[in-house]
This record gives C-alpha cells, sequence and structure tokens, in this order.
C-alpha cells in the first residue's frame, strides 16, 4: 500500500511541510526542508491496520497503545471502554468499518 511504503521508506520534507513540521521528536529525525520523514512505527500500524481491520484497532496493540497513551493523558478512553468496543459502537459507524479489497 502507498501509505506503508511513504511511511516506512520516507519521503522528502517539502518546503509547505517544512513550515508546519514539529521537527524532530519521538517518531522522526526530521526538521527541515528537504529531510526525510521516515515514520517507521506508522508504517507498522497501517500494516496491522491493513491484516486485522476493525478488531486490529480495538482489540490488538494498537487499542493497548491509544488506551495507555490516553490514560496517562487524563484522556477518556479507558481499558473498560476498549472492552466494550467495537460492539458498543453506534449502528450508523458499523457502516464506517469495513475491509476494501
Amino acid at each position: 500500500a502507498p501509505a506503508i511504503e511513504l511511511a516506512e521508506g520516507g519521503f522528502p520534507i517539502s518546503k509547505f511541510g517544512s513550515d508546519h513540521f514539529p521537527g524532530p521528536g519521538p517518531y522522526s529525525t526530521a526538521s527541515s526542508f528537504g529531510d526525510v520523514l521516515y515514520q517507521p512505527e506508522l508504517a507498522q500500524t497501517y500494516r496491522e491496520l491493513a491484516e486485522g481491520g476493525v478488531h486490529a484497532f480495538y482489540r490488538g496493540a494498537i487499542g493497548a497503545k491509544l488506551v495507555r497513551f490516553m490514560e496517562e493523558q487524563g484522556g477518556l478512553i479507558t481499558a473498560e471502554v476498549r472492552a466494550r468496543l467495537p460492539n458498543d459502537l453506534p449502528h450508523w459507524a458499523a457502516h464506517a468499518c469495513s475491509r476494501s479489497r
């Protein structure tokens, strides 16, 4: 998938992107125009979603990381909330969660 390839293989930050990119951090060393932005963790997340679908998000490692982050930041998604998902999704959301291929 193109998004996985770009995240994993990297791409140069454009002039526009360099004006809006936060700079080096825990997920990248790129910081200015022309630097190559590599996002291997994002590529892995995309891969897990492509392979596992909605359940990879709610029941897999992605959901666990989300809960951990939300709890650290005082967010609303807890392990208890995650355990109820996706069964507690509104009816309309079930149609938004599908596999394409």
